[in-house]
């Protein structure tokens, strides 16, 4: 039988030592671009960096 909280890690952050960056694939919309919109091409990327 699965156990769903057999499964659970849990650990305790430190928001001091923890950083959240989030990478998004565009295309178009540069500085000063007025006629080509800001378009999405794929899936953003997330990423979590903890400090010892």
């Amino acid at each position: 039988m699965y156990n769903p909280l057999a499964c659970v890690i849990a650990f305790q952050d430190n928001p001091n030592t923890m950083a959240r960056n989030i990478n998004t694939r565009t295309m178009g919309g540069g500085e000063g671009a007025k006629v080509e919109a800001l378009s999405f091409t794929g899936v953003s990327k997330a990423s979590l960096e903890l400090d010892p």
